[in-house]
């Protein structure tokens, strides 16, 4: 840098050099010869005297050649700000707004020097981001337009620097995407739940009156939305209409599924319909989204919307209780086809779901027992238990056909492969299976569950038999096995396994009890139940009867009939111990649904028991649990404390919803 200073010094400056120089010599040449010494030194005055001049002259008009640049940018540049096509604003380091132009005045419309640039927005644009040149664009709305606001900032002064916001108009292409996102295609696939069972309870002069009734209700409400409607069956439909008539349903929670509940002609129980939305990015997305999100609503006990997009699943009713079903057809057909995957494979792996309870390992000794006669090797995977398991798997163990029955995760992982048939039993979540690596091993995988579906479920299954309706997966065995070898090798000890898992689901018949679940207990019972040995599983002994009572005692109550406790004691059962006491503060007065938390490994557990008034499902299923109506739980991070606030909150969100829905 110096050197370059150096120089230009040393150019502007050469001719004083040469003109010393000349006299100089001048000066020697005096000495030999004076005449011409005076006239060269003479002649080097005078050059000094011109050379002065004119650089004096070209200095003065350099100066005001850059003033009157200077004059011509300044100008040009507040011309540029005044005459800007489009609209401008300058705000200063607080997000004053200190000058705008005529554009930008005809957005506001009134005048707003030195106001705060988003109390006058209504927005909360971060000024500091745009100061310090972290971000330099922010997408706005205002006054029904929107907008992009492009910064530039100017920090020649550093206590003072200003941002000038270029307004970009975007409302035309934002409109445009708007139009075109809304008009596309959804494709919906739409059921009558219980088309049969209502028919059924209808006077037959009444039947035709009553179908067309149903018919012009569905059309009018697709006539409503601008769709087409094709009819597949009599009681199933596909509908299409545009994505922005999806929105105005779902913004008022499908008022349909309440206007079917309410249709009234001379009907005796009431109309549920079930619909599955597809959202994809084409029509064979939609129709595969369609396709699943149908199935998650059926699985989930009918009455209700689900929606699929490429991200999530999104519910909408499932308030109502599942309607039973009094015909077998299904279940013959499940039991034909389960016959014959069995009989294919070479050997039978049964599953159920961590700290398996007598559901599930009822279920599996139930399969487990007609399998083990059809002459193939058949195991039951079980590593965690609970006591009344544990007794009952003790009971099991004094009979030679169930020794050497269950094996552990390492044995599993030995003897599952290609030919193994996994059936999975009383759970369709493949994270909280017994062991979830099975499931990526075996040939063909089997699931037989009662649970109301979530987003979660075993994906690549051979054959899926899920029947939300029922009250348990040992309700489902035993129908089962009546067909595949007609119930011939049901012993007593199946019995009682079959019919404890059906006792606990129940809770000893009061809860999701219906014409089939009695007819599978007295068919058990014919079996050889003793209800003797029953009564003992489910007996606590004293250390759980003391917790159950203390986590009773101290339950509080929130809102609307719900009661909330703690187990502050972690033990072996903690979980077992939550779910009895739930069930115990049922029979409080005015309670109409119970929470218990407990602490457990990686979280805190919530046990969830209702007597159907309130949906316990739908709560935590706010919170990612699952389950049924009147029984569900839900396993969350945090704190006994952060859990409780978490409940709470999940709880107001049901009630608030419902409340919509019944104003609606």
């Amino acid at each position: 840098m110096k050197r370059k200073s150096y120089t230009s010094i040393t150019a502007n400056y050469s001719w004083v050099y040469l003109l010393v120089l000349f006299l100089f010599a001048c000066v020697l040449l005096a000495l030999r010869q004076f005449g011409l010494g005076i006239a060269g030194i003479a002649i080097g005055i005078l050059l000094t005297i011109v050379t002065v001049l004119v650089e004096t002259n070209r200095k003065k008009n350099l100066f005001e050649y850059v003033q009157q640049l200077s004059f011509h940018v300044h100008s040009m540049s507040r011309d540029s700000l005044l005459k800007f096509p489009m609209p401008l604003t300058i705000i200063d380091q607080n997000g004053r707004i200190i000058w705008y132009n005529k554009q930008c005045a005809e957005i506001f419309e009134d005048n707003i020097f030195d106001q705060d640039i988003n109390e006058v927005l209504g927005t909360d644009l971060d000024i500091e981001q745009f100061v310090n040149q972290v971000k330099l664009s922010a997408r706005i709305e205002y006054k029904k337009r929107y907008y992009n606001l492009m910064a530039n900032v100017s920090d020649e002064m550093p206590d003072n620097t200003t941002v000038i916001l270029y307004w970009v108009d975007e409302t035309e292409e934002i409109l445009m995407k708007q139009e075109y996102e809304n008009s596309r295609p959804v494709i919906c696939q739409l059921s009558i739940d219980n088309y049969d069972e209502i028919m059924q309870n209808t006077d037959e002069i009444q039947r035709p009156m009553f179908a067309a009734t149903i018919e012009k209700k569905i059309h009018e409400w697709v006539a409503k939305n601008k769709g087409i409607i094709r009819k597949m069956q009599r009681d199933k439909y596909t509908v299409i209409m545009e994505k922005r008539f999806l929105e105005e349903n779902a913004r008022g929670k499908f008022p349909f599924l309440n206007e079917m509940r309410d249709l009234q002609e001379g009907n005796k129980m009431p109309i549920t319909i079930s619909l599955g939305i597809g959202v994809g990015a084409d029509l064979p997305d939609n129709d595969s989204y369609a396709n699943s999100a149908f199935d998650m609503a059926l699985g989930r006990g009918g009455d209700q919307v689900v929606i699929k997009d490429r991200n999530k699943f999104t519910y909408f009713g499932g308030n109502s209780a599942e309607q039973e079903t009094h015909t077998r057809v299904k279940t013959r057909v499940m039991a034909y086809a389960l016959k014959q995957l069995i009989q294919q494979a070479e050997k039978v792996v049964l599953m159920g779901h961590k700290n398996a309870d007598l559901d599930a390992i009822g279920a599996a000794i139930g399969l487990y027992s007609s399998i083990r006669h059809m002459d193939k090797p058949v195991y039951i995977v079980t590593e965690t238990q609970n006591k009344s398991t544990l007794k009952l798997l003790e009971r099991a163990n004094r009979y030679e056909e169930f020794r050497g029955a269950l094996i552990d995760y390492e044995k599993a992982k030995e003897v599952v492969d290609d030919d193994t048939l996994l059936i999975v039993v009383d759970v369709y979540r493949a994270s909280i299976t017994e062991c979830p690596q099975l499931l990526e091993v075996a040939g063909d995988v089997v699931v037989l569950d009662h649970h109301r579906k979530s987003a979660e479920f075993i994906e690549d299954t051979t054959l899926v038999y899920h029947e939300p309706f029922t009250s348990s997966t040992c309700e489902m065995v035993t129908e089962l096995l009546q067909y595949i070898d007609d119930g011939a090798h049901i012993a007593p000890i199946v019995a009682e396994a079959l019919y404890a898992g059906i006792v606990m689901d129940t809770k000893n018949f009061v809860f999701k009890s219906g014409v089939r679940t009695f007819e599978a207990a007295a068919y058990l019972r014919r079996r050889g139940v003793d209800t003797l040995h029953i009564k003992q599983l489910f007996q606590d002994d004293r250390q759980v009867y003391i917790q159950k009572l203390a986590v009773v005692k101290a339950a509080f109550m929130y809102r609307d009939g719900i009661a909330i406790s703690r187990l502050k004691e972690k033990t072996e059962d903690t979980t077992m111990v939550a779910a009895v006491a739930a069930d115990e503060m049922l029979g409080m007065e005015g309670v109409a649904a119970s929470f218990v938390l407990s602490e457990v490994e990686g979280g805190i557990h919530i046990s969830g028991r209702s007597l159907g008034a309130v949906n316990v499902q739908v709560i935590l299923e706010r919170i990612g649990g699952g389950g049924h109506i009147t029984l569900a739980a839900a396993k969350i991070n945090g704190n006994m404390k952060q859990a409780e606030e978490t409940l709470k909150q999940a709880i107001d969100e049901y009630f608030d919803d419902t409340a919509e829905e019944e104003e609606e």
